[in-house]
């Protein structure tokens, strides 16, 4: 049975890009809000680019790439459209809570402030950037934004999610002080598993008889493809029988 008062929060999930091509963040998100549209809430996704497919997805969008004019802004690191947008639409007394999913980005500062003007509720879902290779990556650049505006715009959340026990460990170190929720990604279960047979010549690759090992994801360091490739270099006797595919959207 539904709770009444659960269906009078207005959930607004942010996230830079929606769009799949972004990786998991984009189809966790996307997910995530079809089931929060499913269990009687309303959700709002506030994003720059892009959208998602995913069941039963009927989040309303606001796409502020192509909905809004780019302008100059002395603040570099606000997006004065999405705060002009808040400040218009988002003062009213109704019931709201903001979740931003990623971190770093004047994107997810800006849902910070506005958390903060308009005394909005706040979660932040890292999803893996606040992990010790993710900030070694690109380390004085992102130690600047960390004093510039990150360290306070996390602060400011009333809850961090981690996905996992291990980045639960990493975020308590950071100090913040905020409770941490560890909850699991979500995924659809197949309903009907059917089998089907792919030419691998439609893509390209000869099919010389071996066995395939695939990756299939996001191509970046991140992913630590470079000590796969190091490891199949260094096992040669796989060679005869198999052959490696790295296949995805490079970033």
């Amino acid at each position: 049975m539904t709770n009444k008062n659960t269906l009078n929060f207005e959930v607004y999930q942010s996230i830079e890009y929606l769009s799949n091509y972004f990786g998991g963040p984009s189809k966790s998100v996307s997910q995530l809000s079809s089931q929060l549209i499913e269990s009687g809430l309303k959700v709002n996704s506030i994003t720059k680019e892009g959208f998602a497919k995913s069941p039963n997805f009927k989040s309303k969008i606001i796409n502020f790439d192509k909905k809004y004019k780019k302008r100059f802004s002395l603040r570099p690191f606000i997006n004065e459209e999405i705060l002009s947008f808040a400040r218009k639409n988002l003062k009213s007394k109704s019931l709201k809570i903001f979740h931003d999913n990623g971190i770093w980005r004047p994107f997810n500062n800006t849902i910070s402030l506005i958390s903060r003007e308009l005394k909005i509720p706040l979660i932040i879902s890292p999803h893996g950037m606040l992990e010790p290779w993710s900030i070694n990556y690109k380390f004085y650049k992102k130690r600047l934004a960390w004093y510039l505006y990150q360290n306070k715009a996390l602060k400011n959340a009333n809850v961090l999610h981690a996905t996992s026990l291990q980045e639960a460990k990493n975020l308590r170190e950071l100090n913040t002080g905020l409770p941490i929720a560890v909850i699991p990604n979500g995924i659809y279960l197949p309903q009907n598993i059917s089998k089907k047979n792919y030419k691998l010549s439609k893509i390209g690759i000869v099919d010389d008889g071996r066995k395939i090992l695939l990756y299939l994801g996001r191509i970046h360091p991140k992913k630590g493809l470079i000590n796969l490739l190091e490891s199949w270099k260094d096992s040669p006797d796989l060679f005869e029988k198999w052959r490696l595919i790295i296949a995805g959207y490079p970033e």
